[in-house]
């Protein structure tokens, strides 16, 4: 896969982090009250090689209680 979108990937969820007043250990912390065996390094991890599953994505969201909204680009 292109490095491009693991990079896209990366950007959008720092800035979804950022927004929300969370920190990746903070993440980590709130993973593990829902479930999920990650530490700070594993979150660390993931986010910044842009590299986890939509539904790894999709956990994250509902934690930071944001809802995905998908709509067509204005680009051709």
């Amino acid at each position: 896969m292109d490095e491009k979108w693991n990079d896209e990937a990366k950007k959008i969820l720092k800035s979804l982090l950022a927004r929300n007043g969370k920190t990746q250990k903070e993440l980590a912390e709130l993973l593990c009250q829902h479930g999920c065996k990650e530490t700070r390094s594993s979150v660390t991890t993931k986010i910044n090689r842009g590299k986890f599953t939509f539904a790894w994505f999709l956990l994250v969201l509902s934690i930071l209680d944001l809802q995905p909204e998908f709509k067509k680009s204005d680009t051709p």
